[in-house]
């Protein structure tokens, strides 16, 4: 019973292993993409050259072009992908790959890092 909670607590404390991307996707006539589309994500370790580390296909309702997707639900992202591989492409069904753009890191990703490399703390505000 013990192992179990302790278990539970550890996961509760976890960061996270899925990404949240968001945007809009017009076509070649600035037209919004609508209605239900193949959406495929890669992740690079380069900005225009380089390989994919990883990908994941989703089909998404695009309304007025915009869009949502949670990445990693399909195959697995984990850290030591992100800190190589931090170029992001989409491609629309069959067309043909879009730009890369770079992943960023957010508050959460750049606090658990800090967190990580701590050496010692008294508390959760003065970890060094």
């Amino acid at each position: 019973m013990l192992l179990a909670l302790l278990a539970a607590a550890t996961s509760a404390f976890a960061a996270p292993t899925t990404l949240t991307y968001q945007g809009r996707l017009l076509d070649a006539a600035g037209g919004a993409i609508v209605g239900e589309h193949s959406l495929t994500l890669n992740l690079y370790d380069g900005a225009n050259t380089g390989s994919a580390g990883w990908s994941e296909t989703h089909t998404l309702i695009f309304d007025e072009g915009y869009f949502h997707v949670v990445l990693g639900t399909a195959s697995v992202l984990d850290a030591d992908l992100l800190a190589t591989h931090d170029y992001l492409s989409l491609t629309v069904d069959d067309g043909g790959e879009l730009s890369r753009q770079q992943v960023h890191s957010v508050p959460f990703a750049m606090n658990a890092t800090a967190a990580d490399s701590a050496e010692t703390a008294v508390s959760a505000e003065t970890a060094i």
